[in-house]
């Protein structure tokens, strides 16, 4: 509450809520923030941006989220090899539902893909790209790999044969299935 007011006591007109499991916390901490927020929005109107995962809204915790004005919502991936070289669970259904019911009242539904992911390739991206051109999102924003120090990913960089530059942004070369052609076709789209 404290960052919210000197925000907007500053002038500031817009914020972005990076929290990316936001819709997988308690309902408690869910209608705080949405209370401290539509307060705040009572007094002077600003703009905030939020990062969800679609899986996770659903028609119980739907009403918290109609204070968000911008929906970041990180897909990275619809290729099973990939998601499980990363970690991470996708269920197609789960996020369609979500997204439909976002757009209930969202008008800003922007879907990002990430390209360069181990486990996946030029071909198995770009039918998430179709995926998520079908899905009637603002935008669609393609983001290259970035092997960041300190993740797991960077750990594991050598089970899946990933070559990065070794300066920061550490962006993808290649790696054992995504070649040097594939991101180079990627960078292109």
């Amino acid at each position: 509450r404290a960052e919210l007011d000197w925000a907007l006591s500053h002038g500031y007109d817009y914020l972005h809520l990076m929290d990316p499991v936001l819709a997988m916390n308690d309902s408690g901490r869910l209608e705080s923030l949405h209370t401290i927020l539509a307060a705040a929005q009572q007094k002077k109107p600003f703009r905030i941006s939020v990062e969800v995962y679609a899986e996770n809204i659903n028609r119980h915790n739907l009403h918290l989220f109609d204070c968000y004005q911008i929906f970041d919502v990180g897909l990275q991936t619809i290729n099973p090899a990939a998601n499980r070289a990363i970690r991470r669970a996708f269920d197609r259904e789960a996020f369609e539902e979500g997204l439909a019911l976002l757009r209930t009242f969202a008008q800003n539904i922007n879907l990002y893909l990430i390209y360069g992911l181990p486990g996946d390739n030029y071909s198995e991206f770009m039918k998430g790209v179709c995926f998520a051109d079908s899905l009637g999102a603002s935008t669609v924003f393609l983001n290259k790999l970035c092997v960041l120090d300190g993740t797991p990913l960077r750990r594991e960089a050598g089970k899946f044969s990933i070559q990065y530059h070794r300066q920061p942004p550490y962006e993808i070369i290649s790696n054992a299935t995504y070649s040097y052609a594939d991101v180079a076709n990627s960078e292109s789209c």
